[in-house]
């Protein structure tokens, strides 16, 4: 393993992370001095791995991915205009699931698609996501206790780091399996402790969710960090589930992609509703 400590532009990594989060994960506004000092090295060779030519395959068909489990519409929160669509597939794989989220603009091209490679009660083996606004791709590898992330950039640069596996580690297309395989352990009040894991950063991030409501048609779920600097700095990712079926209805937050703003491609809050096709797994 390559150690080089390295001192990192403050205000480049702010940037950064305003652009990370964003589900279903994937994808902060401002980080802390943890950030600093990042444990990575660089090169210029580029190795793109199976799943990479996936992505780029379902530029063309996302039958590829699996079956069609839910599509989600992605609006600006307070709007009425129809911003995105992705859509949830997944297909089987020896000892659990490959989930594959695809995000596509209204001229239904492709900008964004993230795979995880999961057990069948969500436990996260590896991660990988193609970004096609910001042209970078990231994977994330989970081996003995530990979690490889690796990131090529536009230059095909690859930077890599190592972090210690001490918590449940959760991305975009594991987040709502999560809930659900720990649904009646929220019922008992106290939050779950999860690490959200963002390869674009190589790095991953504590939270906290909880249990906020609960009646006969909705059960809510709130998602905060656990960084004190980061929950003044963001809004609580907000979920609502139908209780009957323990389907996603609405998701209130970040999401991956970004809109554009004055010719600018920008990050932003955003409500996502859904439309179920199969049963979630």
């Amino acid at each position: 393993m390559f150690k080089v400590f390295k001192k990192i532009d403050f205000l480049h990594q702010v940037h950064k992370i305003r652009k990370t989060f964003g589900l279903v994960t994937s994808s902060l506004f401002i980080f802390t001095i943890i950030l600093l000092n990042q444990c990575q090295t660089t090169t210029q060779r580029s190795f793109p791995s199976a799943i990479a030519s996936i992505h780029d395959t379902l530029k063309k068909t996302s039958e590829l991915a699996g079956i069609l489990i839910y599509e989600g519409s992605v609006f600006s929160v307070g709007e009425a205009t129809h911003l995105f669509v992705y859509e949830r597939r997944v297909k089987s794989i020896p000892n659990g699931f490959a989930a594959t989220h695809i995000t596509r603009d209204l001229g239904h091209n492709v900008i964004l698609a993230q795979t995880a490679n999961y057990t069948p009660n969500y436990q996260l083996h590896s991660f990988e996501y193609t970004n096609w606004q910001a042209n970078y791709r990231a994977t994330l590898q989970i081996k003995d206790s530990q979690l490889f992330f690796q990131l090529t950039d536009k230059m095909g640069h690859i930077s890599v780091n190592v972090e210690k596996l001490n918590e449940s580690i959760v991305v975009g297309p594991t987040l709502f399996g999560f809930i659900r395989e720990h649904w009646n352990d929220f019922s008992k009040g106290s939050p779950i402790s999860v690490r959200f894991a963002a390869p674009e950063l190589k790095q991953t991030f504590g939270f906290e969710i909880r249990k906020i409501q609960d009646t006969a048609s909705l059960t809510r779920f709130e998602m905060k960090p656990t960084n004190w600097i980061l929950r003044l700095a963001m809004n609580p990712f907000i979920f609502d589930f139908d209780p009957k079926n323990q389907s996603i209805i609405t998701y209130t937050g970040r999401v991956p992609p970004m809109r554009t703003i004055d010719g600018k491609l920008k990050e932003f809050e955003a409500r996502v509703t859904y439309v179920h096709h199969a049963e979630y797994q």
